[in-house]
């Protein structure tokens, strides 16, 4: 088994309740919801659609109601909140996120909206000043981790600017979800998305979407997003799984061990030679922690630390090359660990040690 330390990429293993949950569905059950059909197959995949939309509203202090499903985050950006943008609405991003360089780009401005996009400020967050001098906005995009720094940003503070301006704030939660505790209504925001591969432990194929009530008749293709769900019960099911996993586990308990984690992590990393921790002491970290090491690119490290090690990091810009301009790592990028709960101490140990030994080549 490799030492595996990408989980912000796509979380292994996946928990044992997740792999019986889909190795049983594919043994007792196997089909897909048919519209129009009515039998004991059908009424058992509409029970996991309604476990997991049960499970991810408890999660996120919501109502089962609010909770849809997409087959990816892809497709909520286009067919959701692309047709909630019209020509000559205006859109708020950061430069420093992701979302600044993502589908939802492409897609608003194809339609004529105007995008505004905000630099960071020194801990990576957007900066609100900024925001205020930009009048008639429709909507900002933003995601709650940064996934360069792994930085979460005050979502709650961004969304009291937006409220007072009535702005929609949509939160992208695909890197936080899973990994620490998260309530919609102390967050502020409007919609939120997530893929489910990360820290919820999904085999993918399926992503989340909450939509306040009080939005819902501003979109009109919410009709689409049972459809496509029923065709990935699969998806669903080790959604289903991986939440109660999370909550069983409870949220707060896999902050804190991650959070351990990471400082573990980083105090052997600062006794590594050439190491440059890149998220900024002190700050709101989430699960990643990026690195860079003098003198060598990102992908040679991240590939000798696989082949001589075992051991398994991320390496590039994340879709995020705003924030690796503003750190002057453009466009070679980090090396980025993503902690996740299964992982131990030892791990993170192990790959202190293993970069030590590669920086302390000549």
């Amino acid at each position: 088994m490799p030492v595996y330390l990408n989980n912000n990429s796509s979380t292994f293993p996946k928990v044992p309740s997740v792999q019986a949950a889909v190795s049983g569905y594919m043994k007792d059950t196997g089909v897909i919801k048919t519209t129009g059909e009515s039998n004991s197959f059908t009424k058992i995949t509409s029970s996991k659609i309604s476990d997991a939309r049960n499970g991810l509203a408890k999660l996120l202090s919501v109502h089962p109601d609010d909770i849809y499903f997409a087959p990816n985050v892809s497709f909520i950006q286009d067919k959701i909140i692309g047709e909630f943008l019209a020509a000559g609405d205006r859109m708020v991003v950061s430069s420093g996120d992701e979302l600044a360089n993502s589908n939802l780009i492409n897609i608003t401005s194809g339609r004529g909206v105007d995008i505004v996009k905000i630099p960071v400020d020194k801990r990576f967050s957007l900066k609100v000043p900024q925001l205020a001098r930009v009048n008639d906005v429709k909507l900002l995009a933003i995601s709650h981790v940064n996934s360069i720094t792994g930085i979460r940003l005050p979502i709650s503070r961004i969304a009291a600017h937006c409220k007072e301006k009535k702005t929609v704030i949509v939160c992208d939660l695909s890197d936080s979800i899973g990994s620490m505790p998260i309530d919609i209504t102390e967050l502020g925001v409007d919609i939120a998305y997530f893929s489910t591969h990360k820290h919820l432990y999904g085999v993918g194929g399926i992503a989340g979407l909450y939509i306040n009530p009080s939005l819902k008749n501003k979109f009109k293709n919410l009709d689409l997003m049972d459809f496509y769900s029923s065709e990935n019960i699969l998806g669903i099911v080790s959604v289903a799984a991986g939440v109660d996993f999370v909550l069983a586990e409870n949220p707060e308990r896999i902050k804190n061990h991650i959070k351990g984690l990471g400082t573990v992590l980083q105090g052997v990393l600062e006794m590594c030679r050439r190491v440059e921790i890149i998220t900024p002491p002190g700050s709101s970290s989430s699960s990643i922690l990026s690195f860079t090491v003098n003198k060598h690119m990102p992908n040679t490290i991240a590939g000798m630390l696989e082949e001589r090690f075992g051991i398994v990091v991320g390496h590039g810009m994340f879709g995020n090359p705003g924030a690796c301009k503003a750190i002057k790592l453009h466009p070679e990028g980090v090396i980025r660990v993503g902690l996740g709960f299964l992982n131990t101490v030892s791990d993170v140990e192990y790959l202190g040690t293993s970069v030590d030994r590669i920086t302390s080549e000549k």
